[in-house]
């Protein structure tokens, strides 16, 4: 871990910035159609999302591609990110790609930061803190930012748990979107009690 944080450092230090990347997810812009999105990523499976969801998307496109341990190989070819094994879930608001959550194995971290350094160069803001398990033990956590034209890109060494890292893709208009779906819901669950 420490060889992220140094490595990071380095790249930071060295002024490597790269805003002129064109941000995509596997040879796609954001704001494509569903559709596609598929003809080039054929491995994803794609489906109305659930009533209950409506806020976060219209449609999600997924891969499942992590295997139960981190030693074994994908599941799939297509379930692959930075040469990781790799769970994937596109959401398309209207019909136009507007996020992307990446989830990949914490061990697997330092070699995702290492190809989103080498692709997007210095990240905009980066963060190290310290994160404790239920046991009180702490672990060093990386946060790295890039925001490119309207896309944020977000990579996090742990994710929703300490075994898994979390890289994000998500238009501001996507956030935007979400963000006017999910408030109406909010007043209607306040107004329950």
């Amino acid at each position: 871990m420490n060889r992220v944080i140094v490595a990071v450092l380095l790249m930071t230090a060295s002024g490597l910035l790269r805003a002129d990347v064109e941000v995509t997810f596997k040879g796609v812009l954001f704001g494509v159609s569903e559709t596609a999105f598929t003809e080039k990523n054929p491995g994803f499976r794609c489906r109305t999302t659930d009533i209950r969801f409506k806020a976060s998307s219209d449609r999600n496109c997924t891969v499942y591609g992590k295997p139960e341990h981190n030693y074994q190989r994908p599941k799939l070819e297509a379930g692959t990110f930075a040469g990781v094994a790799a769970n994937i879930d596109a959401a398309f608001f209207e019909d136009k790609l507007a996020s992307v959550h990446v989830y990949v194995f914490a061990t697997d971290f330092e070699d995702v930061l290492r190809a989103l350094l080498d692709r997007f160069g210095k990240p905009d803001s980066l963060e190290n803190m310290i994160v404790k398990n239920r046991m009180g033990a702490e672990f060093q956590n990386v946060v790295a930012l890039w925001k490119r034209g309207d896309v944020i890109l977000k990579a996090e060494r742990f994710g929703s748990d300490l075994t898994e890292s979390l890289v994000s893709y998500q238009t501001t208009w996507g956030i935007e979107e979400f963000k006017k779906r999910r408030d109406p819901q909010r007043g209607k669950a306040a107004s329950d009690m």
